[in-house]
């Protein structure tokens, strides 16, 4: 059973540990948030308040995938604000951190998500923030999970106008540091 925002209890929804995990991980963000002072989504001035609604349709590597948002063509996306290990799919050279990346962001695909665009990266690709609700109650940014599990590092400026967010993951980085995830773990 998992307990609801407000206090009563629900049968656990999602996908088995996967979906108790992420719900987890979504409260650990909102309180990391909130110890710093700030509404988790402060926008930036003339960006879209609202997410747009997507299928993430496939992974090239732990950082570019495509994503369906439906009546129109896919189209390629990358994360914002993290930097990760590439591996494109398929590939058997690469770092094997990218690979790890790349599996792990495999899980979402097929998944309904909603992503914010953020800005465009220097080859012209979208840098979205990428939102995923494994119940009416819960949000995980896949951002953030790429980050916290140690996949790779955030990649951002603690000043503008995606302050909290960059605060928040790099705090995740540091917590993925301590703990030895991923491509912080001893060789």
């Amino acid at each position: 059973m998992a307990v609801t925002r407000r206090g009563g209890r629900r049968p656990a929804e999602g996908r088995g540990a996967l979906g108790e995990m992420m719900r987890a991980r979504w409260w650990i963000l909102w309180g990391l948030a909130a110890a710093l002072g700030a509404s988790p989504r402060p926008l930036a001035a003339g960006a879209a308040t609202v997410p747009r609604a997507a299928v993430l349709a496939s992974v090239e590597d732990g950082r570019t995938l495509w994503l369906d948002p439906g009546g129109s063509a896919p189209f390629r996306a990358r994360l914002a604000w993290v930097a990760l290990p590439a591996a494109p799919a398929g590939a058997t050279v690469g770092d094997p951190h990218g690979a790890a990346a790349r599996r792990r962001l495999e899980v979402w695909v097929g998944q309904p998500v909603e992503f914010l665009a953020v800005g465009r990266d220097p080859e012209g690709v979208p840098l979205v923030e990428i939102l995923w609700r494994p119940t009416s109650e819960s949000l995980v940014t896949l951002n953030y999970e790429m980050v916290r599990g140690g996949f790779g590092r955030a990649h951002c400026d603690t000043s503008g106008d995606y302050a909290l967010q960059c605060r928040i993951l790099r705090r995740a980085e540091a917590v993925a540091r301590a703990e030895r995830r991923g491509i912080w773990a001893a060789p």
